[in-house]
């Protein structure tokens, strides 16, 4: 049943794109050059330097500063830590990229996971500043303190607390460098399809309500536009930057496509997120 209802879909999508092909061939020209824009560089850069620094041993350097802090509001162990730092340093779908990689050292176990996924849930502060948005810095408190407040509810979440360290692998720093540029390269390129398959699914539909639900960087720019109080603007960014669209789940799920990740928890942890973030807004905008 599930496959049939997905070769329909599918098969009725094609259909669309036949009848609107000069429209969805605009569509996804003006998405690539978004993407290359605002996402690529600031996500590409962040992606190698990560990689490079782990090789390097910038974990345990940023472990030993902030784990004991992390460990005493989270109860979450040092490496875990790291990916909260960096998620917030460079945007989504990060986090799901640094826990792949810890995961990959052997670092962090599964279980440690599906705890730091849940908040470590943060849009690219850069991308929120230059929305065009007034009171930009108030969106980002509005997305950054609800991941605090479901880290501190969640706490009771066991941790493995692993001290293990990295077995550093002696690379050539130039095989080293190629290698996390094409490991960044083709995470991207997923990141960049599945936007544009949700886009051009949302702009299918004609539906505002299933565009926001579907993907985050083009609601956000269709909503800067619209002729509505600089409030409820303010809210209804806030409110999809913190559930992301079902595109960044996917690009979520897909980096971390054969790991064991739990997603009803991530999907309820980001209903929250959306919830509290418009209710701050709402409250003190």
């Amino acid at each position: 049943m599930k496959k049939n209802i997905v070769l329909f879909t599918t098969f009725y999508l094609l259909i669309k794109i036949f009848l609107n092909y000069q429209v969805i061939q605009n569509d996804v020209y003006m998405i690539c050059l978004v993407f290359f824009k605002k996402i690529f560089p600031s996500l590409f850069i962040f992606f190698i330097i990560s990689s490079i620094l782990i090789n390097y041993g910038f974990v345990e350097l940023i472990s030993k500063i902030f784990g004991k802090l992390f460990r005493f509001l989270f109860n979450i162990n040092n490496y875990q830590s790291y990916i909260f730092i960096m998620s917030m340093l460079s945007g989504l779908p990060s986090n799901a990229k640094y826990i792949k990689e810890l995961l990959d050292s052997e670092l962090i176990e599964e279980n440690d996971a599906n705890h730091i996924l849940l908040f470590s849930h943060f849009a690219n502060p850069l991308f929120i500043l230059f929305m065009g948005l007034n009171k930009p810095y108030l969106i980002i408190l509005a997305h950054y303190l609800p991941n605090i407040i479901i880290g501190l509810f969640i706490r009771g979440f066991k941790s493995s607390h692993k001290t293990n360290k990295i077995n550093h692998v002696s690379k050539p720093f130039n095989k080293l460098l190629s290698d996390s540029i094409t490991s960044s390269f083709n995470t991207l390129l997923m990141v960049l399809g599945l936007i544009i398959i949700f886009n051009i699914i949302g702009n299918l539909t004609n539906s505002f309500i299933l565009k926001y639900i579907l993907e985050m960087s083009s609601s956000v720019n269709y909503i800067t536009t619209i002729n509505i109080s600089d409030k409820l603007k303010a809210m209804l960014v806030s409110g999809i930057l913190s559930f992301g669209g079902i595109c960044v789940h996917m690009q979520v799920m897909s980096i971390l496509n054969n790991k064991k990740i739990r997603y009803t928890p991530y999907l309820l942890a980001r209903l929250l997120h959306f919830c509290m973030s418009s209710l701050i807004i709402y409250l003190i905008y």
